[in-house]
């Protein structure tokens, strides 16, 4: 059985979705959509096609896949321990890059004003490494921001998935993460 909510296969007589929780409906013994529109006018539970056409499930990201994962796992506080370990070396790192990038970046700008003036090898080998200087520290600052963001988003999906889950009460089941690629 396939969920209407998240996609997941589901086995046959489940009574909820075992990745995102959503209840099965039963199917009536109607015919069509004339059957369909009188279950909705007499309040009956519609067919799972009417329902699920009613409510296309949203593609599950990328963000909350990783945040399910780590949930999941049976060393979940050592994983999330690591998201915290990197997301604070990214931070102090661009901290470090940036309180340096202006000092550098003015050696570099004196040095290529210097070009101007004069022809000697050693003032364009050192405004040549200013610069190279300069593109590395945009490089890092990409990545440490790259790793900011991730561990930002991967965090705050898991605080929603636990809001959620602690809400209805329930606790996160171990997802078949073979079975959830096969299907997306």
């Amino acid at each position: 059985m396939k969920c209407y909510r998240c996609s997941t296969r589901n086995p046959d007589d489940a009574v909820c979705c075992r990745y995102c929780g959503a209840p099965f409906i039963e199917e009536e013994e109607t015919s069509g959509e004339e059957g369909a529109r009188e279950g909705e006018k007499t309040g009956l539970l519609l067919s799972k096609e009417t329902y699920y056409e009613e409510n296309r499930p949203k593609r599950i990201s990328f963000f909350t896949r990783c945040a399910y994962r780590v949930l999941s796992s049976r060393r979940r506080y050592v994983l999330a321990f690591a998201l915290m370990a990197v997301f604070a070396l990214c931070f102090s790192l661009l901290i470090v890059l940036l309180s340096r990038v202006g000092q550098d970046a003015m050696n570099a700008f004196e040095l290529t004003g210097m070009l101007s003036g004069t022809r000697e090898i050693k003032v364009i080998q050192q405004a040549q490494q200013a610069w190279k200087l300069l593109w590395s520290y945009v490089a890092v600052i990409a990545l440490c921001g790259a790793g900011l963001f991730f561990c930002g988003m991967t965090a705050y999906k898991m605080i929603k998935i636990l809001i959620v889950f602690r809400e209805r009460k329930r606790t996160i089941v171990p997802i078949d993460w073979e079975k959830v690629n096969k299907d997306s």
